[in-house]
């Protein structure tokens, strides 16, 4: 088994010119870089080829590597993370999440990187006021156009990463969809903190995933409260063991907490007696 290699996130570091953030990366003692999409300090819109040399000739200078371009959840809207996503229900929205992960395989080309990374998106009210409209079918469909940006001799892999809430949410979820687009150059990204809270036994989870992981984020989140939250449905299973639930109601917009310790129901209207 290789010696695991740690990296650090310019995402972490927006405060500082792109280029002096390698620098205090490389002067801190990690041996590599997640380099992630910023909206102000490395916008992939406004990078020239000329610019991504000069990156990767500091990339080469400071001794660091580039693991993985990271391409910004939060990129298009703050306000509104992960969207447009690649299985948003219009067709220009699903366009600008591909052109903006086809522009991360340009960047991963041009630094010398493998890996690119991305998130499925969530179901939001425009799927579900659309029953006809299947996410998972134009996840998978947005999925393979990025895919044909590859020229299949290159080394570069593009990678989903599962997210609490996200149509991808579980390993599970992950491992299957990896096996649907049955491609070499699509794989695993694993959020240790996401599968701890996604999963009711993390440590299998990430047994079955290893095989197809091709990168760990590790965060430093401190443990806390694992909270799902869903909509009004007519089949909701809980497992209070494993996370408290948030339930809205969106005909009422009134909410439920199912809380092993503290129920509560939400609600403009006062409670009958």
């Amino acid at each position: 088994m290789g010696k695991v290699q740690l990296s650090y996130s310019t995402f972490g570091l927006t405060n500082l010119d792109f280029l002096a953030a390698i620098d205090v990366v490389a002067a801190t003692g990690y041996e590599g870089i997640e380099i992630s999409f910023h909206r102000d300090q490395f916008n992939p819109f406004d990078l020239g080829d000329d610019y991504l040399a000069t990156v990767r000739q500091r990339l080469a200078t400071a001794g660091v590597k580039g693991a993985c371009v990271a391409t910004a959840s939060h990129f298009f809207d703050p306000l509104r993370p992960h969207e447009p996503s690649l299985m948003d229900p219009d067709l220009a929205g699903r366009k600008r999440r591909i052109d903006l992960v086809k522009r991360g395989i340009h960047v991963a080309r041009q630094l010398g990187v493998s890996l690119v990374t991305f998130g499925s998106g969530f179901i939001r009210a425009e799927h579900v006021s659309n029953p006809s409209i299947d996410p998972h079918a134009l996840l998978l469909d947005s999925i393979r156009q990025c895919l044909r940006e590859i020229r299949p001799d290159e080394d570069i892999t593009l990678l989903i990463e599962p997210e609490p809430g996200m149509l991808i949410e579980t390993i599970d979820d992950g491992l299957a969809l990896i096996n649907e687009i049955d491609s070499p150059h699509f794989r695993l990204h694993v959020d240790l903190c996401h599968a701890y809270c996604s999963e009711p036994d993390y440590i299998a989870a990430l047994a079955r995933a290893a095989p197809l992981t091709r990168y760990l984020h590790i965060s430093d989140t401190r443990q806390g409260y694992n909270l799902k939250i869903v909509s009004d449905a007519d089949e909701l299973a809980f497992d209070l063991g494993f996370a408290s639930t948030l339930v809205y109601f969106p005909q009422t917009a009134d909410y439920l907490l199912l809380d092993a310790a503290h129920p509560l129901y939400f609600s403009d209207e006062p409670a009958n007696p």
